[in-house]
C-alpha cells in the first residue's frame, strides 16, 4: 500500500460517519470500512487523540532533557561544558541500560498498567527542574541523572503504547501523524519554553504545563481503553 492510500484511509476512518457494513476487517479492500463499523469514526478520532497525547507529553520531557537542560547550563548558567557533557553522556547510558528493564516490568503488570504508573511518575519529574534555578553543577547532576532516568523510563515505553491506538488498517500512517503532531506541537517547543521561563523568571510554569499534559495523557488514554480502542491485547 503506497503512502497515498495510508493517507486516504486514515482520513476516510477520522472523517466518516459510522458504518454498518457488515465486512470483515480481514476481507481486503473493505477492511476501511469494516474498521469503521467496529470502532467507530469518533472512536479512531479519539485513539489519534491518544496518540498525539501519549507521544507528546514524553517528548515535552525528552526534549527538556536532551535539549532544554543542557543549553540552560552552557548557555544561561555558563557551567563547565565536560561536565555537562559528561553528565549528558551518563543519562544516556542509563537510558540505554535500562530500558529492557522496562519492557520486562510492563511484560509482568501489563503494558497499560506499567504505562499509568511511568507516566504519572513524570508529574514530580518536571518538578525537578525547578531545584536548578542557578549556577550548580551538583543540582545539575542530580535534575538531570534522577530526573532523566524517569524520562528514560517513559522513552522506552511510549512507542509501543502509541502502536496499541490505532486499528491495524490504518495503525502505521496513524502513528506516524500522531508522533509527527506531538512531537512538532509538545516536544519540539519543549527546550525553548523551559529556557524562556527561566530568564523571565516565572520557571513554574513548565513543570504545570509538563505535568497537566502528562496528566490529560493517561486520562485519555483510559478512555480510549474503556472504550475497547486498544488493538493490541495485553
Amino acid at each position: 500500500m503506497n503512502a497515498g492510500e495510508c493517507v486516504r484511509r486514515l482520513f476516510f476512518v477520522i472523517f466518516a460517519p459510522d458504518s454498518q457494513q457488515e465486512s470483515s476487517p480481514l476481507s481486503g479492500r473493505k477492511s476501511t470500512q469494516a474498521t469503521v463499523r467496529i470502532c467507530g469514526a469518533s472512536s479512531v478520532r479519539l485513539s489519534l487523540l491518544a496518540v498525539i497525547l501519549v507521544i507528546g507529553s514524553v517528548q515535552i520531557a525528552n526534549y527538556a532533557w536532551n535539549t532544554g537542560l543542557p543549553n540552560m547550563a552552557n548557555t544561561v548558567f555558563k557551567e563547565d561544558s565536560t561536565y555537562v557533557y559528561g553528565i549528558m553522556t551518563l543519562m544516556v547510558l542509563i537510558w540505554m541500560s535500562t530500558a529492557p528493564f522496562v519492557g520486562a516490568f510492563a511484560d509482568k503488570v501489563r503494558p497499560s498498567r506499567a504505562f499509568a504508573l511511568l507516566r504519572l511518575l513524570l508529574i514530580p519529574c518536571f518538578f525537578l527542574t525547578l531545584l536548578y534555578s542557578e549556577k550548580g553543577i551538583v543540582t545539575f547532576f542530580f535534575v538531570t541523572v534522577f530526573g532523566g532516568a524517569i524520562v528514560g523510563f517513559n522513552m522506552a515505553l511510549y512507542n509501543f503504547i502509541a502502536t496499541t491506538l490505532m486499528p491495524r488498517a490504518v495503525r502505521t500512517t496513524g502513528v506516524a501523524l500522531g508522533y509527527a503532531l506531538g512531537v512538532s506541537l509538545f516536544g519540539g517547543t519543549s527546550p525553548y519554553l523551559l529556557v524562556w521561563l527561566q530568564r523571565e523568571h516565572i520557571a513554574w510554569m513548565f513543570p504545570v504545563y509538563g505535568s497537566l499534559i502528562a496528566l490529560l495523557s493517561v486520562l485519555v488514554y483510559q478512555i480510549a481503553k474503556k472504550r475497547g480502542c486498544l488493538y493490541i491485547g495485553e
